[in-house]
């Protein structure tokens, strides 16, 4: 199970509501579980949005998932990469694999596959776009940081 989908789910679950305010949905993060600072919290907040995990309407967020069928893993809590700024390619595998709840490895071992059919003349980053294409995932939210990774390459290519 991707561990953001885990710290995501936790405060639903508390709550038992498909939605929440923002500030509960931080105070759970931070002070309930203690698994962060509120910094962290919003932040962690933000990735959901970004992911599609929660909608944030007004100042409600809305579950985009079935947080009760989420079992959170006695003594779980966050790990420190979950904070971690992501690579473009990083951040496509999470789409990936959060849109088909499919465990990131799996979505690695699919990108890996589609490199090997382009014998490795394509950027993995492009190949992770194919097979985020091939699954239909909305990415849009990443768009932004696609194109100065790419503007950012070619620059360096000068």
């Amino acid at each position: 199970m991707n561990e953001l989908i885990l710290v995501v789910a936790a405060p639903f679950k508390k709550h038992t509501n498909q939605s929440l305010s923002i500030k509960d949905f931080e105070f759970s993060l931070s002070f309930d579980l203690r698994w962060m600072n509120p910094a962290e919290a919003s932040l962690i907040c933000d990735m959901a949005i970004q992911y599609n995990l929660i909608k944030k309407k007004d100042n409600v967020l809305i579950a985009n998932f079935d947080f009760n069928a989420i079992t959170i893993p006695q003594g779980f809590s966050p790990s420190i990469e979950l904070f971690k700024d992501k690579s473009i390619k990083e951040q496509i595998v999470l789409f990936i694999s959060i849109s088909l709840k499919m465990d990131e490895k799996i979505v690695i071992s699919e990108i890996d596959k589609k490199q090997n059919e382009f014998f490795n003349l394509v950027d993995e980053t492009v190949v992770a776009l194919i097979v985020a294409k091939k699954f239909r995932c909305d990415i849009s939210s990443i768009y932004n940081r696609l194109y100065d990774d790419i503007f950012q390459s070619i620059c360096n290519l000068e």
